[in-house]
């Protein structure tokens, strides 16, 4: 029996979460374990925008968000199928801004036993302005997480 039977992924834009991505495809096919990935989409991110281009409605930036989401979700699952697997998949959209609840809710709700989750590994001033959902995912974690790094400049190729 393999150690771990359901891995659930979260993936976004980034390219942190595609090497995290990379990593679970390869742990999934290794355990012959069950994927499911997701990405959810943070509808408290949209709103009315104005200045120079103009009011924009909710409504349009809520819409252009799912079918991003969409998209990436349609690539990642491609990738997956690609490597022989056949996930399981689920776009969440959370109104309230709770990306990191979602994240941890949709993990719980598919009864998964491993997560694998892309980081950037930014410090100092970079994580200060721009955060990280890996770090306040693994903070309240629930379930075993595998946080797989981006390799730095130069550290890719050794």
């Amino acid at each position: 029996m393999s150690l771990y039977q359901r891995i659930i992924v979260p993936v976004d834009d980034s390219p942190a979460a595609m090497y995290g991505l990379q990593a679970a495809l390869a742990l999934a096919k290794d355990q012959a374990a069950q994927l499911k990935l997701f990405t959810v989409v943070d509808e408290a991110s949209s709103g009315y925008a104005g200045g120079e281009l103009g009011w924009i409605e909710p409504e349009g930036i809520d819409k252009e968000l799912r079918s991003e989401a969409r998209h990436l979700l349609n690539e990642a699952v491609a990738s997956a199928e690609a490597a022989g697997l056949a996930p399981e998949q689920e776009l969440i959209e959370t109104p309230s801004g709770h990306t990191v609840r979602a994240i941890h809710q949709a993990a719980s709700q598919w009864r998964a036993d491993l997560m694998v989750i892309g980081t950037h590994g930014r410090h100092g001033m970079a994580h200060m302005l721009f955060g990280s959902t890996a770090e306040d995912v693994v903070r309240s974690p629930e379930l075993p997480i595998l946080v797989v790094p981006i390799p730095h400049a130069g550290e890719a190729q050794e």
